[in-house]
């Protein structure tokens, strides 16, 4: 019997009061005892507290979510009720959380948005359902960390666990940032700008980029608000903003391995530069996204992270970023989703080789040749998702395709599908983002991407 799934199936399982908590600890740190592996440096004593403190956070925010209903409870009664606009939002496993998609908008695109809202009545039902899912979140108060413990560990590690139960306050800024996006409402605004000073003030910037990358709602509530801080505090987040942008440049600059980690680099190095108005770091997140489609993209679709990691989920997650880099780059944005690299990788070739999966036309079994050790101890975890052979799944690769309708508008059918809401002209809120975003002609929408011969 192995110690630490024991122990962690313990804390899962755990009953409602915190003498019972430790009473099972206590029981399983007796058992555990003879099978722990000497000199394992995490002691058996603190991996027992580790997780009965993890568990306590998690009833702790179970209660919390019971005093005050959770976004997706919020959907799933409107939906029943209304049959409004739904998105998937439940993380795919435990220890993983799900953050909405939540991008910055310039003045113009606000104001179309907020048009939009005023006009239409398919973009009125998102602006009604972000009201709803903003509601019991105006008033929580911020919990932020000074560290994140998530990259490189096991879902189920209790320092990751515990680090989950805070950083599902990044999935609440994105909800209260759509809200506010959609209404103005001061009182999103408030909680956001509550948010942004807690962490400034407590989390000290790494430049780890997949901790960094759940921080992203944030800083792109930030680039939107920042005008409207006191001076005292604008200062403090520029000062940490500036950290922050220092460490992903001299990563974009540096690294050599173009996965979706680097594509996470140069996201947030973008947004970092359009908060504190650097346009060398927007240009050189423009040329890490270029450099990412030249050496992490080949000329057949693939991927580095498909032949790494044999797996369309990180092939996705690598090109989410540098989709929604492109999108607020303007012109610059729709030349880089078009070009084509000497070696023949594309930002859109490796779109288009998803869009057969995502249609259900093609099946592909996941994760049976990857090369990345922490895949195997996933699946060895009992982690359903990272199980060698796992089908993937059409509706895993909806946040791509939504990104990607903004540069080719006849993916939306496909979006429509994947959401289920094939009757509607804004089947997710990122396809009503994608539309106050752009600011072409209805007829040049309409047309699409260029294909290769007009390039």
């Amino acid at each position: 019997m192995k110690a630490k799934p024991v122990l962690c199936c313990l804390r899962r399982r755990c009953l409602s009061t915190l003498a019972v908590r430790w009473a099972l600890a206590a029981i399983a740190l007796a058992a555990a005892a003879s099978c722990w592996p000497a000199g394992g440096g995490h002691s058996i004593i603190a991996f027992c507290g580790d997780a009965v403190f993890a568990a306590e956070a998690e009833q702790q925010q179970q209660q919390q979510d019971h005093n005050h209903p959770q976004p997706q409870r919020l959907q799933q009664q409107r939906q029943q009720q209304h049959e409004l606009p739904r998105e998937k939002s439940e993380p795919r496993e435990v220890g993983e959380l799900t953050i909405p998609l939540a991008s910055p908008l310039n003045a113009a695109a606000l104001d179309r948005l907020r048009r939009l809202v005023r006009t239409d009545e398919h973009a009125r039902r998102w602006a009604e359902q972000m009201r709803d899912e903003a509601e019991p979140l105006l008033d929580r108060a911020p919990d932020p960390l000074v560290e994140i413990h998530y990259e490189g560990l096991v879902n189920t590690d209790p320092r990751r666990l515990a680090a989950v139960a805070k950083l599902r306050q990044m999935a609440h800024a994105a909800v209260l940032m759509r809200h506010w996006q959609a209404s103005s409402d001061r009182r999103a605004a408030a909680a956001l700008k509550r948010l942004i000073i807690a962490w400034a003030g407590a989390y000290r910037p790494t430049g780890n980029d997949v901790n960094e990358n759940k921080l992203y709602p944030l800083l792109a509530a930030y680039a939107s608000l920042r005008s409207e801080m006191p001076d005292e505090d604008r200062g403090r987040v520029d000062a940490w903003v500036e950290q922050f942008g220092r460490l992903h440049a001299q990563a974009v600059e540096r690294s050599q391995l173009f996965t979706n980690r680097y594509a996470k680099h140069v996201r947030l190095l973008f947004v970092c530069g359009r908060i504190l108005d650097r346009p060398k770091w927007e240009e050189q997140a423009i040329e890490g996204a270029r450099r990412f489609a030249a050496r992490g993209l080949r000329a057949d679709g693939t991927s580095e992270d498909l032949h790494r990691r044999d797996t369309l989920t990180y092939h996705c997650s690598a090109l989410t970023p540098v989709l929604e880099l492109a999108m607020l780059a303007g012109p610059a944005g729709r030349e880089l989703y078009e070009w084509t690299a000497p070696e023949g990788g594309s930002i859109r070739k490796s779109v288009e080789y998803v869009i057969p999966y995502a249609a259900g036309e093609k099946t592909r079994e996941e994760w049976k040749n990857s090369t990345v050790g922490l895949d195997r101890r996933r699946a060895e975890a009992g982690l359903e998702h990272y199980r060698p052979g796992r089908l993937f799944k059409p509706v895993e690769a909806l946040e791509l395709m939504e990104l990607a309708e903004f540069f080719d508008p006849k993916l939306l059918p496909l979006v429509q599908k994947l959401s289920g809401r094939t009757g509607d002209r804004f089947p997710t809120w990122q396809t009503l983002v994608n539309r106050a975003l752009d600011e072409r002609p209805a007829g040049d929408r309409e047309a699409g991407p260029r294909s290769a011969n007009d390039r």
